[in-house]
């Protein structure tokens, strides 16, 4: 869903319609303790294991 921008039903800004774009993409699973994020035009999804930080 966030890889569509708003006018396709999604939830990014398409950077040449506003005057903001979407810079930071995050998706928290809590139970598992993972954050994916992504930066459009940047970097694709990359996983974030919170695991190891709350042993």
């Amino acid at each position: 869903m966030l890889e569509y921008t708003i006018e396709n039903g999604g939830g990014s800004f398409p950077a040449a319609s506003y005057a903001v774009e979407t810079i930071y993409q995050i998706v928290a699973v809590p139970h598992d303790l993972r954050l994916g994020i992504r930066l459009p035009k940047y970097f694709g999804w990359e996983k974030i294991e919170l695991l190891p930080l709350f042993n």
